[in-house]
């Protein structure tokens, strides 16, 4: 079985992103196209320096798969996250590890953590 392949599999669960398109004139977010991804998380506070560079605490890390045909997402801190549980966290961070072929998966930072 092939590396991609081995590391799906340890993807278990799944999460839903809508990127922020716009705003109306009484600031309220529109969202664009939902797209879900596999994903894998982990519970544990850390340090985070998020979109505006400050520091906080992120409670949950959410490794993720990226989408058959759209690849990787163009994230901002206004998108809008739904984890397995129904939950809508603000989004302090995104990560795109790279490696010889190219970007492999992203990482997504939350601030509260995430329960089964």
């Amino acid at each position: 079985m092939p590396f991609q392949s081995d590391f799906a599999t340890l993807m278990p669960d799944t999460i839903i992103i809508e990127p922020a398109v716009s705003r109306d004139k009484f600031n309220a977010i529109t969202y664009g196209t939902a797209v879900s991804y596999r994903c894998r998380h982990t519970e544990r506070v850390e340090l985070v320096t998020t979109f505006s560079g400050s520091q906080g605490d992120g409670a949950a890390k959410f490794w993720c798969e990226p989408h058959a045909t759209s690849g990787v997402p163009v994230l901002t801190p206004d998108c809008r996250l739904t984890l397995p549980d129904g939950s809508h966290p603000a989004l302090l961070r995104f990560e795109v590890p790279h490696d010889h072929a190219g970007a492999h998966h992203f990482v997504l930072y939350c601030d509260r953590p995430y329960r089964e």
